[in-house]
């Protein structure tokens, strides 16, 4: 059974550059992104919402949208997401039917994360990597 993948980062429908830098201890580094990839597991489209939060709980990005039932897309659909993101904290949070699950990034300690949200019964979990 093919599985329904979006990869996105909690950007837009196309590539999205995230600006802004500040001094001190908080420097941006442009290199610095996050990818999260969505699949869906369950026989029905699942809504689902991507969003990267600052650590104040202030929404950096967030993006929406449906994920079609299992073995229905063989295309990934691809949003990207990356810039200038300070060291952080953030917290990157993919929400679907049925939960939300949760991932508390630092960009100092990891300038590349790939977080793949996997949704079955509706809820999503949530496994990082490093890159």
């Amino acid at each position: 059974m093919r599985r329904r993948r979006v990869l996105s980062t909690a950007g837009g429908a196309a590539a999205l550059a995230l600006a802004g830098c500040s001094g001190g201890d908080n420097t941006a580094i442009e290199a610095r992104s996050v990818t999260v990839t969505l699949e869906n597991y369950d026989d029905r489209e699942r809504g689902y919402a991507v969003a990267i939060l600052d650590g104040d709980g202030g929404t950096v990005t967030r993006t929406a949208g449906t994920l079609q039932p299992a073995g229905i897309q063989d295309e990934p659909t691809t949003l990207v997401s990356r810039g200038a993101f300070e060291n952080g904290p953030y917290t990157v949070r993919v929400s679907s039917d049925g939960g939300e699950a949760s991932y508390n990034w630092t960009a100092v300690d990891c300038a590349l994360v790939t977080v793949t949200a996997t949704v079955r019964n509706g809820d999503p979990t949530l496994d990082p990597t490093c890159e």
